[in-house]
C-alpha cells in the first residue's frame, strides 16, 4: 500500500477534465471539489480516522485545523460519552456548564466549530456581584520576515462593545516578525518597533488572514503588566480559520485532563504536489470527477449515475478494509477497559 499524493491524482485524472485540456490549477480545483463532495457524506471513507492525545489543565480543548470532530475518546484512561451542544439545555439536565462543580463526572461537550481562535480572550473575571469584562490590545507575529508587509482582519467588538474598525467592518492588524525568526523573541539591545492593535478588543468573532510564508501567532497584550496571552497559531495556508472546541465538564485545573481520542479528519484544500489525498480511493475520485464534468454540461442523469458509482466504491472500500464498524456495542464507561496501555 502507498499514499496517493495530489501529483498522482492530477496525473491520472487530468485526461478526464475538460477533455484533457486543462492547466494544473484547474485539475487541482477539480480534485479538491471531488474530495469535498465525498467528505460531505455522512459515511466518510476509510483512512480519515486519526488517534490524537490531548492534555490540558484548562476546561477546553481545540481540535487542529485538519480535524473535524471526535468520534470516541477516553478521559484519564477511561471511556466516556461525548455530548452535543444541546447538553446544557436538556430538560432535567445539569444546565449551564459554567457551574463546573455542579456536574458529576468528567466528559466532553461539543461547543461547535465556529471559532476563529484556539482560545478565548481572557476577557471576563468573576466577582461576588457581577462579571467584570476587560479588553486587551492584540498583536500578531510571524516566523518569516517577508510577512511583515501583510495584515490580519479582525472582526469582533472593542472595549465599548462597538464593532472593531468601525465604520469599517473589521480592524486591520499588522503582522510583526519574531526577532531573528525565533518564536517568542521580540526585543534585543536595539529598539524594535512592534505594531499593536489600534483598539482594545473585548472579543474576536472572526479572523481573516492572507496566505503567508510562515506561521502566524495571535496574542493579547496588556500594556500595564506587559503580559501576553496566546490566542491562536495559524498555518501559512489558512485564510479564514475555523476550529471546533470541546468543553470539559468538571475540569481538573491542578492535575490536568488527559484525552485520548479517535478523531475524524475534515476537508482541507490541497495545493502542493506532495500533499497526501484525504480520499485514498482513485477510482471513486475518478467517478466523482466525471460526475462533475457531466454536471457542468447539464447532463444530470449521467452525473447522478457517476456520483452514485463514486459512493458505491467508497462503501466497497469500507467493507474491504474495515473489519468492523464502530458503535456495535456501547459499554458503560464504568466497565470499559479504557486506554489499551492500562490493560
Amino acid at each position: 500500500m502507498i499514499f496517493v499524493t495530489l501529483k498522482d491524482a492530477v496525473t491520472e485524472l487530468k485526461p478526464r477534465i475538460n477533455g484533457g485540456m486543462c492547466h494544473w490549477e484547474t485539475a487541482v480545483d477539480r480534485v479538491n471539489q471531488s474530495t469535498r463532495r465525498i467528505m460531505n457524506r455522512p459515511r466518510k471513507p476509510v483512512h480519515v480516522d486519526r488517534v490524537i492525545r490531548f492534555f490540558t489543565d484548562k476546561d477546553t480543548i481545540t481540535l487542529p485545523r485538519e480535524v473535524e470532530k471526535i468520534l470516541h475518546y477516553t478521559m484519564d484512561t477511561r471511556p466516556a460519552p461525548a455530548f452535543s451542544q444541546a447538553y446544557e439545555f436538556v430538560s432535567g439536565g445539569w444546565g449551564e456548564l459554567g457551574c463546573s462543580s455542579c456536574i458529576p463526572g468528567k466528559f466532553l461537550m461539543d461547543r461547535g466549530n465556529h471559532y476563529s481562535t484556539m482560545f478565548d480572550l481572557p476577557s471576563m473575571s468573576s466577582s461576588e456581584d457581577e462579571p467584570e469584562f476587560s479588553a486587551f490590545s492584540l498583536v500578531a507575529f510571524s516566523t518569516v520576515e517577508a510577512d511583515k508587509d501583510r495584515t490580519l482582519l479582525i472582526y469582533g467588538r472593542n472595549d465599548k462593545n462597538e464593532v472593531l474598525g468601525s465604520p469599517s467592518p473589521a480592524m486591520t492588524l499588522p503582522i510583526n516578525h519574531w526577532q531573528g525568526g525565533v518564536e517568542g523573541e521580540i526585543f534585543t539591545d536595539m529598539p524594535v518597533t512592534v505594531n499593536f492593535s489600534d483598539s482594545k478588543v473585548r472579543d474576536v468573532e472572526r479572523v481573516q488572514k492572507p496566505e503567508t510564508d510562515g506561521f502566524v501567532s495571535l496574542y493579547t497584550y496588556d500594556a500595564d503588566t506587559h503580559q501576553m496571552y496566546f490566542l491562536s497559531k495559524y498555518h501559512p495556508r489558512e485564510t479564514n480559520p475555523r476550529y471546533r472546541r470541546y468543553r470539559i465538564t468538571s475540569p481538573d485545573y491542578i492535575n490536568g485532563s488527559s484525552i485520548y481520542a479517535l478523531c475524524e479528519l475534515g476537508y482541507t484544500p490541497l495545493t502542493h504536489e506532495d500533499d497526501v489525498l484525504i480520499v485514498q480511493n482513485m477510482d471513486a475520485l475518478k467517478m466523482m470527477v466525471m460526475a462533475i464534468e457531466f454536471e457542468n454540461e447539464r447532463e444530470f442523469q449521467a452525473a447522478k449515475a457517476y456520483e452514485a458509482d463514486a459512493y458505491r466504491m467508497i462503501e466497497d472500500q469500507r467493507s474491504s478494509e474495515r473489519q468492523h464498524d464502530y458503535n456495535l456495542i456501547q459499554v458503560s464507561r464504568a466497565y470499559g477497559l479504557g486506554n489499551v496501555r492500562a490493560v
